[in-house]
Parts: C-alpha cells; structure tokens; sequence
C-alpha cells in the first residue's frame, strides 16, 4: 500500500486530523490523496529530493489551491 501525503502529514504532525495544514511542492499545492511516491516521481529535484512546505492555515475559507 503506497502512502499518502495525508498519512505522511499526520506521522510528522502527529495529530488525527490534517485539515487545517497545506502542503506546498514547487508552488503547487497537491490534493492530500496523492501517493508519496508520484509526488517524488513527478516533482522531485534534480538532487533526488523532495522538497515540501508544510503550513497551518489560519482560515479554512482563504485556502487557495493551484490547479
């Protein structure tokens, strides 16, 4: 079973919920379903890694997502 970004986000975070923090990888912002390993696959750097901001939203409505 491949992991998702929302199963990496409450490993790191640790906290049941992930609603409220966003995830931001070379200025898109993916949907929290994604598999970890598309994401690398298809965003990873030339040095191999992947790199993430991970952020607390202040207010659910002001969310903005890149398509």
């Amino acid at each position: 079973v491949d992991a998702t970004l929302d199963s990496f986000l409450k490993s790191i975070l640790s906290t049941e919920t992930t609603q409220s923090y966003e995830v931001v990888i070379q200025g898109v912002r993916p949907p929290k379903e994604t598999p970890l390993s598309f994401l690398y696959k298809a965003l990873a750097h030339a040095d191999l890694f992947l790199y993430m901001i991970v952020q607390k939203v202040k207010n659910e409505n002001l969310k903005s997502y890149v398509c």
